[in-house]
């Protein structure tokens, strides 16, 4: 045993020397920060006197100061401390709990509130219109590239200079649903679920595809897992969907054992896929099209997560093209804090929710306007009013389009399907047609 312990040891330590004469020899050491800390010995070997790190609001001080070098020279940090913090799992640790130990804290955050720290002063992402609520709440000073105004129009939706087509948010006063004390408790509160926004963003997300937009550039964002996997298992009826291995992973640990909750589900490829995740699974990605379910709607005015600011900033600021959002507005702006502490999360959603109605973007449901038709703004409220309305994407009149057999077609409108697409009618022109297109 003794000769296959020192044995061990010669092969490790040449190992390390492969590895040292490696990284010797380059200009730039790329690794995350847990790889710095794993290897800490090697790199102070190396002695890098330029250390960088990415995303630092959302890394542990302890963890800084452990990874960094110990003959660092300079140290650059790069991140929002106005996104998300960094992960603890003991709540009451957190900055949010009010007990002073703030250990998700990062030294990025620490560091901003005391000097005066560079900021990006322009984005390049969202549309300007869907910009104007970080702008209004986190950042009064950004601006917006030019080339952020030339999005398309969004197909479907109500026209952007009726109100609609940019950010939508859907005002319901459905409760979310009941959840045993012990269940939750279990869940770390991330079992929280929604029955009714479930069936507005599996139908919303169907009504898109209708208008030809690519499952791919779609996502829906929640800040529970619990949602996430609600939603996952009701759309992948229809659809193919995506559910990464992060959140699959924390879906495993945390609610595996709670009844109701399948966490055993597959996922599709992400390039052929609608993309559902956490929020705290999607700083620093975007999509076209950002479908937001807040889930919170009870009586006692609690919104848990989307009570912090720097959550909601990073759920907000998502969206390149549209932004649709389905909650209880009137539990959003008389929020309380999940442990009964003041909180920030009312006077938030408050003024984020002045400014929706002020742009005309509060609606009771999603405003959807037929293409073909032109007829009337109609406000698809719960799932079954899409399947009255607007049963294959247009609306409820027939398309009554002439085929190139000569007949019409009985299909209800459809705004993007060829009356063609089943073949070529078999019928004379004289007699009546059997075939639907």
């Amino acid at each position: 045993m003794r000769n296959i312990g020192r044995a061990q040891e010669e092969i490790e330590l040449l190992n390390s020397q492969k590895k040292l004469n490696i990284l010797a020899g380059a200009r730039v050491i790329g690794c995350t920060t847990s790889g710095a800390v794993l290897h800490k010995s090697l790199l102070d070997s190396v002695s890098p006197g330029v250390v960088m790190l990415e995303e630092a609001a959302e890394i542990m001080e302890t963890l800084v100061l452990t990874a960094v070098p110990n003959d660092c020279k300079h140290l650059i940090m790069i991140g929002d401390h106005k996104q998300l913090r960094p992960k603890v799992e003991h709540y009451p640790l957190s900055v949010e709990s009010g007990k002073g130990h703030d250990l998700n804290c990062s030294m990025f955050e620490r560091l901003a509130r005391t000097i005066k720290v560079p900021t990006l002063s322009t984005q390049w992402r969202m549309h300007p219109e869907i910009a104007m609520i970080p702008k209004v709440v986190t950042y009064p000073s950004l601006r917006n590239a030019d080339v952020t105004s030339l999005a398309p129009a969004i197909r479907g939706i109500m026209p952007c200079d009726k109100g609609g087509g940019r950010v939508i948010f859907i005002d319901h006063r459905e409760p979310e649903d009941a959840r045993d004390a012990l269940a939750a408790s279990q869940a770390q509160f991330s079992a929280k679920t929604n029955s009714h926004e479930v069936g507005m963003v599996v139908s919303t997300v169907q009504y898109l595809c209708q208008q030809g937009y690519d499952k791919k550039s779609m996502v829906v964002l929640t800040p529970y897992l619990g949602q996430l996997l609600m939603i996952q298992n009701a759309l992948s009826k229809s659809l193919e969907v995506f559910v990464d291995d992060v959140d699959m992973n924390e879906a495993r640990k945390l609610l595996a054992d709670v009844a109701g909750f399948n966490v055993g589900g597959k996922s599709s490829k992400p390039d052929e896929s609608v993309r559902i995740a956490t929020v705290d699974n999607f700083q620093g990605e975007e999509a076209d099209i950002v479908i937001i379910s807040l889930v919170r709607s009870n009586k006692d005015n609690n919104i848990g997560f989307v009570v912090q600011p720097n959550r909601v900033n990073v759920m907000l600021s998502r969206a390149k093209h549209c932004q649709i959002i389905i909650g209880n507005s009137e539990v959003m702006q008389n929020a309380k804090s999940a442990h009964g502490l003041d909180c920030s999360g009312g006077p938030l959603w408050t003024v984020i929710c002045e400014h929706l109605v002020g742009r005309k973007s509060m609606f009771p449901g999603l405003p959807i306007q037929c293409a073909t038709h032109h007829n009337n703004v109609k406000y698809m409220t719960c799932p079954d009013d899409f399947k009255k309305h607007c049963p294959e994407g247009g609306c409820s009149d027939i398309c009554g389009k002439k085929r190139a057999c000569g007949h019409f077609c009985s299909h209800h409108c459809h705004p993007i399907r060829k009356c063609e697409s089943l073949g070529k009618c078999k019928a004379k022109l004289e007699e009546k047609c059997s075939n639907i297109c």
